[in-house]
């Protein structure tokens, strides 16, 4: 008997993805998938899938790390960061139930298969500090899990505050010291769970730039937008 990983419900009637993928078998019984928003890509920032305003294609946020960086990845997202993915993040997270993140893998492959072309994966990994704590990386069980190759290249050597306790403007500036930790390969898909101001994913490609990898052979995905 199956039941659903967020409220523990009975999955009776085993109800698809239905009109937000089509894929079989969820973790998630209907009601809780009902509490995250999709994205529709078409009506978001068409480079980092943000909240841009009705008349403009690029938000706010691509342009200050355009004058940073030079450049804006191509990032893919899958659901909205509104109360229900905050609320799901906080027990993955602070309450340690790590099960919660395995119903996202196959709506994740199923993205995959329809928007990424096939490529090594890697993820934003978890500072030494917070593993102590946590005691399982989080992005990298959850990479483990999809359908394509992982492999770890990032270290991420200084424990910094939680973003969900930062204003806007302290997580646009915070630092995330990566280290590259192998050879880079020629092209990557980098994930992290939640992209709020994009601080983390820039200073990632940062370290993989400075590794020798090319920028624009990098792509980026999270879970929430």
């Amino acid at each position: 008997m199956r039941r659903c990983l967020l409220c523990d419900q009975i999955l009776q009637h085993e109800p698809t993805f239905g009109q937000l993928f089509a894929k079989t078998q969820p973790d998630f019984c209907l009601s809780c998938w009902q509490g995250f928003e999709c994205i529709q890509r078409e009506e978001r920032c068409q480079r980092c899938c943000g909240l841009v305003k009705k008349t403009e294609s690029i938000c706010e946020q691509c342009r200050y790390w355009e004058k940073q960086y030079g450049w804006i990845p191509e990032h893919h997202a899958l659901f909205a960061y509104n109360e229900g993915a905050k609320q799901v993040l906080h027990q993955i997270k602070f309450l340690g139930d790590i099960a919660l993140i395995d119903g996202f893998v196959e709506p994740t492959n199923e993205y995959f298969r329809k928007n990424m072309n096939k490529k090594l994966i890697t993820g934003i990994p978890s500072a030494t500090e917070r593993l102590k704590v946590r005691k399982i990386d989080v992005i990298k069980h959850f990479c483990d899990q999809l359908d394509y190759a992982f492999d770890s290249f990032l270290v991420k050597l200084l424990h910094t505050p939680h973003q969900s306790e930062q204003s806007k403007t302290e997580r646009l500036k915070l630092v995330y010291p990566f280290q590259v930790c192998q050879t880079v390969p020629k092209k990557l898909l980098l994930i992290d769970d939640v992209y709020t101001t994009g601080a983390t994913l820039y200073q990632a490609i940062h370290a993989l730039e400075q590794a020798g990898m090319a920028k624009n052979k990098i792509q980026t995905f999270s879970l929430f937008r």
